[in-house]
């Protein structure tokens, strides 16, 4: 199997970067400068890595200069738009032009950029396990699993119950979304697929998505039992969790090699 790993870190630290911003206002970290500035440039650098990434992906960068000529008609031009969008919502948060008032905006922005990321996928029909809207439940939801552990991560000491609550829902929320997706791909099983590879990606799929699981649980336990004050513990915990998504990415982007007959 083949699993694209340029792609693997472009989505995963692109949604990153997305669920940082949407929990930044959500959390209300405004009311904490320093933290609220740290926790931007980390989504500014999870940016940059998934658009480094995507570079990374192309054969050739000479079409990339036509990137944006078919906004209206192609979901990738779509996605590439939406990124460069929600790169300057950051930058200009990074640098206090937006102010912080409008942290809403810089939020929906990265929203706006998973969604339009998600269709690329969920469009697809040559691949059955792609093309369904779990394809953007999952993404969505990983979305919210890492903005979720890494605001826990990189909040204040003392942090309101009401701003950990909301990271920590975010952050369950969207694991039980990311591992719902195999539920999804029941219906892609029905489409024609070359009997050895179905096999041998329903074995990755029951051992990666349980992995995967394991991550989420093992992490989310570490983040949850360190919240207190153990901040070595909470980060530990974001970093496992971070683990798990990149391996349930890789899982997905295995699910385009040899599956069709």
């Amino acid at each position: 199997m083949t699993y694209e790993y340029p792609l693997v870190f472009f989505t995963v630290f692109g949604q990153l970067s997305a669920g940082i911003a949407l929990l930044v206002w959500l959390t209300g970290l405004r009311k904490h400068p320093a933290e609220e500035r740290l926790a931007w440039l980390v989504a500014l650098a999870a940016l940059a890595v998934s658009g480094l990434s995507a570079a990374l992906h192309l054969q050739s960068y000479l079409p990339a200069a036509f990137a944006l000529s078919n906004v209206g008609s192609s979901w990738l031009s779509r996605e590439i738009l939406m990124g460069v969008v929600f790169f300057v919502l950051i930058g200009l948060r990074v640098f206090n032009v937006l102010p912080a008032g409008l942290n809403w905006l810089v939020g929906i922005g990265g929203v706006a950029f998973v969604l339009v990321m998600s269709q690329i996928y969920v469009q697809n029909a040559s691949v059955p396990l792609w093309n369904s809207w779990g394809t953007a439940l999952a993404f969505l939801g990983t979305m919210l699993l890492l903005g979720g552990t890494a605001a826990l991560a990189l909040a204040p000491e003392g942090w309101g119950r009401s701003a950990v609550a909301a990271s920590v829902s975010a952050a369950v929320a969207g694991a039980l979304l990311a591992l719902s997706l195999p539920a999804f791909w029941l219906g892609g099983m029905m489409a024609p697929l070359n009997p050895v590879m179905l096999g041998v990606f329903a074995s990755a799929a029951i051992c990666v998505t349980l992995t995967q699981a394991a991550c989420y649980a093992v992490g989310g336990a570490l983040a949850a039992y360190g919240v207190p004050g153990r901040r070595g513990l909470v980060r530990v915990g974001f970093v496992v969790v971070l683990v798990g998504a990149v391996v349930g990415r890789m899982l997905f982007y295995a699910a385009n090699i040899g599956m069709l007959s």
